[in-house]
């Protein structure tokens, strides 16, 4: 499945991809992983944040925030705990310096998966596929 194929399949509708918690931001990352990178998934975690150190190494690099770059689509951007106890994750869609609009599931807390549109507060940095994303 392309990137733009899962965007469309899943927008505005809610994903859980486990069957726990109802549909939660971890839900849309996997879903993606499965769907779209085709790679195996990174291990359980408590939180979001927590896939920043639970990455698997071989299909992703990371790549830590800064003020001069930033993630690429299809790019899993992930946030620390000042975005809340358990961090956050989405997948991006387009990026820019200042800002970025990412597929989002759970931010605001409830929504369904849906488009949004944040500033590098609390990002940690994003994993980028190494497989190319189309």
């Amino acid at each position: 499945m392309t990137i733009l194929d899962f965007f469309i399949k899943w927008n505005n509708v809610g994903c859980d991809f486990d069957g726990y918690y109802g549909n939660q931001c971890m839900d849309l990352y996997r879903q993606y992983v499965k769907d779209v990178i085709n790679c195996p998934q990174s291990p359980g975690v408590g939180g979001a944040k927590d896939v920043w150190t639970t990455y698997l190494k071989k299909y992703f690099v990371r790549v830590s925030n800064s003020p001069v770059n930033f993630p690429k689509k299809g790019d899993i951007v992930i946030w620390g705990t000042g975005a809340g106890p358990y961090g956050h994750i989405a997948i991006c869609m387009d990026a820019n310096v200042n800002n970025f609009i990412s597929f989002d599931q759970n931010w605001p807390l409830g929504s369904i998966s849906h488009f949004q549109t944040h500033n590098y507060t609390n990002v940690l940095g994003w994993l980028s596929p190494i497989t190319k994303i189309i």
